[in-house]
Formats: structure tokens, C-alpha cells, sequence
């Protein structure tokens, strides 16, 4: 019988700039471990809580371990 594993913690912020989501990330890296993926929504049009790409990539330069997971959306969508 395998191990039980740990629920996945996810976190949200409304602030949409790279000082928001480091401020964000700021009061939850201590108790981050291992690899951290990114779910991020990116590149649609007429978003208002969308990340611009090279936003999501400076953050997540900044995160070691870490690589970006593209979000799916539940509504017809270009992207």
C-alpha cells in the first residue's frame, strides 16, 4: 500500500503585478518544499486577471524548483 500523500496547498492573490505575486510568494516560501509548479493563467485576450507571459516568467525565475503549469478555463477560450 503506498504512502499517503500530502494535499496540494494553493495559494491566490488579486494583485496582478510582480510585486504583488513576489509579495504573495514573500509570506509563503518557508513552507514551501520541493518542486513548486506555477498555475498560472496567461495570454487571453480581454483578461482582466491575466498574466502578461513575461510577467509569469520573471516570477518564476525568482522561485527555485519551480516551472510554470498553464491554466485550463471551464468556457470556450482562443488559447
Amino acid at each position: 500500500m503506498a504512502a499517503p500523500q500530502e494535499k496540494a496547498k494553493v495559494f491566490f492573490t488579486w494583485d496582478i503585478s510582480i510585486e504583488g505575486l513576489l509579495r504573495g510568494y514573500g509570506h509563503i516560501k518557508k513552507v514551501m518544499t520541493g518542486k513548486i509548479a506555477l498555475k498560472l493563467h496567461t495570454e487571453e485576450p480581454r483578461g482582466s486577471n491575466i498574466l502578461p507571459r513575461e510577467m509569469g516568467r520573471a516570477f518564476q525565475v525568482t522561485i527555485p524548483d519551480s516551472a510554470i503549469a498553464e491554466c485550463n478555463v471551464f468556457y470556450p477560450s482562443p488559447r
